[in-house]
């Protein structure tokens, strides 16, 4: 099988259409993708948000899932404010996809 993510930048919810002076309304991370195999080594799939939504690359496994619950860990990593230090809005959000291909 094949693991894709794709993700878009957090956006504040409710600073309104632009943030004080020295504030930003935008955080840019890296969504990472692992998924848990029945044998070998996973192939992770990552992207980072760069002001837009993006997409990894297909990442191909060597092998099967696991038939297991939670068998795709989601890490959120890296997270820049464009430059800025100062959160504009107490509450921010953003989407991560992440989509499994049929294979193996």
């Amino acid at each position: 099988p094949t693991i894709t993510v794709s993700a878009t930048p957090l956006k504040a919810t409710t600073v309104g259409a632009s943030p004080p002076t020295g504030y930003t309304d935008t955080v840019n991370y890296t969504a990472t993708a692992t998924p848990a195999l029945v044998s070998g080594t996973p192939v992770a799939a990552a992207c980072t948000t760069a002001a837009a939504t993006c997409t990894s690359s297909a990442a191909t496994q060597p092998a099967r899932l696991s038939n297991s619950s939670g068998n795709v860990t989601v890490t959120i990593s890296s997270p820049t404010a464009n430059g800025s230090i100062l959160a504009a809005d107490p509450t921010y959000q953003g989407v991560v996809t992440v989509t499994v291909g049929v294979g193996v």
